[in-house]
């Protein structure tokens, strides 16, 4: 369910939730779909730090290169 772009996309609508616990499960879900794209998306549209770290950290998990460049632009103090 969550391989195909539309799970993927569904999970990033619901990481918009207000609800602690759906925003949670969502980006449980983006993590274990490996949606680099998704999450280098909702890290650069995010203005809390907090969920900036949270996103970061799980982007970082799933690797590759828009880990790497979020990184990077995050220890330059840039959005990536």
């Amino acid at each position: 369910m969550i391989g195909g772009e539309k799970g993927r996309m569904a999970l990033r609508e619901l990481f918009g939730s207000p609800t602690p616990e759906i925003k949670q499960a969502a980006l449980q879900g983006l993590l274990i779909a490996g949606d680099e794209k998704g999450l280098l998306e909702l890290y650069r549209g995010s203005t809390d730090a907090s969920e900036k770290r949270e996103l970061l950290r799980t982007l970082t998990v799933v690797g590759g290169d828009a880990a790497i460049e979020a990184i990077d632009a995050a220890l330059q103090g840039k959005t990536p």
